[in-house]
């Protein structure tokens, strides 16, 4: 999604130093790839346990996908270029954490994700979950005392 998503954010955030000039621009795009691989990781490894999301770009993907890369990028290029000090209150801060917070849900369960038409991408069935034949078995640890810990005698 890199390219796409590097021309995608830099209309929003017009106050980045030195984008007039091509060396400028240049720089500032490279700092700005750097910042959106950042993010997408960010949101791979957040919901990666519902959404196997190895077949999108930023072309075809979840449009709130595309807003959080932006929102997160955004944030983490402003972050490197200005002082994160009280004198200097950014909106990107609130837009970061709120982009966070969403990810969560998605990553959760609490919200669903959806594609460009508004359809339910289906959560990955193959992830997260571990199943055991042992499952209907007493746990041979307890929280009783140890005396009385032992392997349950339906398993063999």
């Amino acid at each position: 999604m890199y390219l796409e998503t590097v021309t995608s954010i830099l209309p929003l955030l017009p106050t980045l130093p030195q984008t007039s000039s091509s060396e400028g621009y240049t720089s500032t795009i490279s700092l700005l790839g750097s910042h959106v691989t950042r993010a997408e990781s960010l949101i791979n490894s957040k919901i990666a346990n519902r959404y196997n999301l190895s077949g999108y770009t930023f072309t075809n993907a979840p449009p709130i996908l595309k807003t959080l890369t932006e929102d997160i990028a955004g944030y983490y290029i402003l972050r490197s270029y200005y002082s994160a000090d009280s004198q200097n209150i950014s909106e990107w801060v609130l837009k970061f954490e709120e982009a966070v917070q969403l990810l969560d849900q998605l990553g959760t369960g609490q919200m669903n994700l959806t594609d460009s038409t508004g359809s339910l991408i289906v959560a990955s069935t193959t992830l997260g979950d571990i199943e055991s034949n042992t499952e209907t078995f007493d746990p041979t640890f307890s929280e009783n005392s140890p005396l009385t810990w032992g392997v349950d005698t339906s398993k063999f």
